[in-house]
């Protein structure tokens, strides 16, 4: 969105990625909102993948399955990635 001839007010001075007020009072806040819908769109899919895969899991072991050497794997690597996703979380 270009802005002309508007004066840009600051929410934070120091921060200015958490947006600005226009000198007519409208408030711009669309690339703030959508990098914290896609900070928790990483987190939930992150946890949803996370459940699925031990909900999985459970089945097999369950149903007598041995779990194969993937399933560990991927289990693993969800359980890695899980702590940078909330580091991301609490970023600005």
């Amino acid at each position: 969105m270009k802005v002309v001839n508007d004066k840009l007010d600051y929410i934070d001075e120091s921060d200015k990625k958490k947006g600005y007020n226009l000198k007519d009072g409208r408030n711009i806040y669309k690339t703030v909102i959508k990098k914290l819908t896609l900070k928790k769109l990483f987190l939930y899919l992150n946890l949803g993948c996370l459940f699925l895969l031990i909900g999985y899991g459970i089945n097999d072991y369950a149903s007598g399955k041995s779990l194969g050497g993937d399933y560990w794997a991927t289990l693993i690597m969800l359980i890695a990635i899980l702590p940078g996703t909330l580091h991301i979380q609490n970023k600005e």
